[in-house]
């Protein structure tokens, strides 16, 4: 793996040498850096802001190592071509797709736990902060199930979604 001497990735990406499951450790490896680097500008003082931010961090770096198997899985066992490319030409509309149903998810569950604070007394922030890993499992899933599909029908001609 290339992971830091990019004029040797270079040679083997440009002479056609790089396999499917190379490009695949590349996308993975890279998923996972942006999201470790994007995850540590995050600063909270509070006991259980950061007990789930930690479980929100591992369990994101599982479920985005899991898609993205599952995706590579997919386009294996289709043509085994382009996989880089589906995922990236995927991306964008199923992550657009999949801000909106979480921010549906979370407007509902914001109202539900505004609603318990306001008639019941009492701070169910901690409620609300729990709920914020369900926000992530489910922008995830949906996420990457979207781009699966995707590369299913690309690399096999099957419709799943």
């Amino acid at each position: 793996m290339y992971l830091i001497r990019l004029s040797a990735l270079k040679k083997k990406y440009s002479s056609n040498q790089m396999t499917e499951k190379e490009k695949f450790i590349a996308y993975a490896v890279f998923c996972l850096l942006s999201f470790i680097a994007i995850s540590m500008n995050m600063y909270f003082t509070n006991m259980i802001e950061r007990f789930v931010l930690i479980v929100s961090i591992l369990l994101s770096a599982v479920i985005c190592i899991a898609g993205i198997f599952y995706c590579y899985r997919t386009n294996k066992n289709g043509d085994n071509k382009n996989f880089v490319e589906r995922m990236v030409i995927a991306s964008a509309p199923a992550y657009i797709q999949a801000i909106l149903i979480s921010t549906i998810y979370a407007l509902v569950t914001g109202t539900i736990v505004g609603i318990l604070s306001a008639s019941r007394g009492g701070d169910y922030s901690s409620l609300g902060k729990a709920m914020e890993v369900f926000y992530i499992i489910v922008f995830y899933l949906y996420y990457f199930i979207r781009v699966n599909g995707f590369i299913k029908y690309v690399a096999t001609g099957t419709n799943t979604h």
